[in-house]
């Protein structure tokens, strides 16, 4: 019965506080796009924001006029062709970099930094890296969705695991959320949570629609097709990687 005072009641303001900024967010900034990414509701949204840096990051960085494959080769290379290899900063910024300024691809590489590793490694891992660059390239969703796609597959195989799918899809979600200004707002526990429930959820799915349940493995045709034959109503957020689908400044 005592608890009938709300003063029994435990409350944290500040705590209270940075719900509420979450909540509203920037009421100058106009919402784009929001896309429900897991059955909790969680919420993956972009603001005009988040467009205008997505084209200023691009220009500043020379990527919004290359195809992906120039990057993505890039980086495999410094990785020696492994694509679970981990790269520091430093190495991101070098390699990509054509005598300019490194502060804008120090920017895409620190905006992972509220995605933690998996493994508590140092570093960013090389899979994780190209599909965050890609974001920003020319190219189709599709080009960008095989290239990306490639790095999963299990060894000399064009198949993937569930586990590979699982890794997959949350290296897009992480990709494209590390451009969220609302998502960066959250808790680094918040959104580790949101993004694993969203990749574990799209897998079943998938797998399970796909009827690929018993043999588990899962081909690029495959996903595509899936995807064509209404998975584009499932997770339309993966049509942002095609950088013509955000609007221009």
């Amino acid at each position: 019965l005592e608890l009938l005072d709300l003063k029994k009641w435990p409350y944290d303001e500040e705590e209270a506080a940075e719900e509420e900024e979450r909540e509203t967010g920037d009421e100058g900034a106009e919402t784009l796009f929001e896309f429900v990414l897991n059955s909790d509701g969680d919420v993956l949204s972009f603001d005009g924001d988040d467009a205008e840096r997505l084209l200023s990051l691009g220009a500043l960085t020379g990527l919004d006029v290359v195809a992906p494959k120039a990057p993505i080769g890039a980086l495999l290379e410094l990785a020696g062709g492994d694509p679970d290899a981990r790269i520091e900063p430093e190495e991101f910024c070098t390699c990509l970099m054509n005598n300019g300024d490194p502060a804008p691809f120090l920017e895409i590489y620190e905006s992972l930094s509220l995605f933690s590793n998996e493994d508590g490694g140092q570093g960013r891992p090389v899979k994780e890296l190209i599909g965050v660059v890609s974001v920003f390239t020319q190219g189709s969703k599709s080009e960008k969705l095989g290239h990306v796609f490639d790095l999963f597959c299990d060894a000399g195989k064009e198949t993937m695991s569930m586990d590979g799918t699982y890794r997959f899809l949350r290296a897009l979600i992480v990709a494209l959320a590390s451009l969220s200004s609302a998502m960066l707002r959250r808790s680094e526990e918040a959104v580790s949570l949101t993004l694993d429930q969203a990749a574990v959820e799209l897998t079943q799915r998938i797998f399970r629609e796909s009827e690929k349940e018993e043999s588990l493995l899962l081909t690029f045709s495959d996903f595509a097709d899936w995807y064509t034959e209404g998975g584009y109503h499932v997770a339309p957020w993966l049509e942002l990687l095609d950088r013509k689908k955000w609007p221009e400044a």
